[in-house]
């Protein structure tokens, strides 16, 4: 509950629009007061019209300023100056059923916590590393920040494995 009270103010819902009208939406967080957005590559690569929308309800217009698709990160700039940031912690602390929290937005469930476990810290994605954790996904989660048990980020939802339902990818924040 502390995990979520103190970091929910910073998590955002991204909507956009792909391919002219087909509505898109996924997750992430403000990391640094000047509108600074953490979230998947994935989720916004060619995507129009972003928009950030904070629980409180407050709506920003955005832009996709960096791109990672190796790593599959992005970084959007959000029209907001005083925007509330995570506190962002150090993911190579993690280890085996180190516990973990996310705030993701599920595709018609905005600002969803979730709980789970790290279950493995020796895995790679496109040749990077990667935490699999046990912690429910579904889409629209992508870019959800992780916390780990003190609510400090440790990393953002990339996805889930097809076939399983609790085997999610997490990009580490380092």
């Amino acid at each position: 509950q502390d995990v979520v009270t103190q970091n929910e103010g910073a998590v955002v819902v991204i909507t956009g629009e792909k391919g002219g009208a087909a509505p898109v939406q996924s997750s992430g967080c403000f990391v640094h007061a000047s509108g600074l957005i953490l979230t998947t590559a994935h989720q916004v690569r060619g995507v129009a019209h972003l928009k950030a929308k904070r629980a409180n309800g407050e709506v920003y217009d955005c832009k996709a300023i960096s791109i990672d698709e190796g790593r599959e990160v992005a970084l959007l700039q959000a029209g907001v100056t005083d925007a509330p940031t995570v506190r962002i912690g150090d993911a190579k602390t993690l280890r085996g059923g180190s516990p973990l929290v996310a705030i993701a937005t599920p595709e018609n469930l905005d600002f969803s916590a979730v709980s789970g476990i790290v279950s493995s810290t020796n895995r790679t994605y496109q040749g990077h590393p990667v935490i699999q954790a046990d912690l429910p996904a579904g889409p629209g989660s992508s870019g959800g920040p992780v916390f780990d048990g003190s609510g400090a980020l440790v990393g953002v939802v990339i996805g889930k494995l097809r076939d399983q339902d609790r085997v999610t990818v997490v990009n580490p924040v380092n």
